[in-house]
């Protein structure tokens, strides 16, 4: 059960990471055009 549970915990954290890693890609992306607009 432990060795399942801790599994999971590196999931989570890698997924974790991954979200971030694509929020920061997104809002790289995304300001450009707004400094642009302003």
């Amino acid at each position: 059960m432990g060795a399942i549970l801790k599994n999971l915990d590196n999931l989570w954290f890698i997924y974790m990471i991954m979200a971030f890693l694509s929020l920061v890609n997104s809002k790289n992306y995304a300001l450009p055009p707004n400094i642009l607009d302003v």
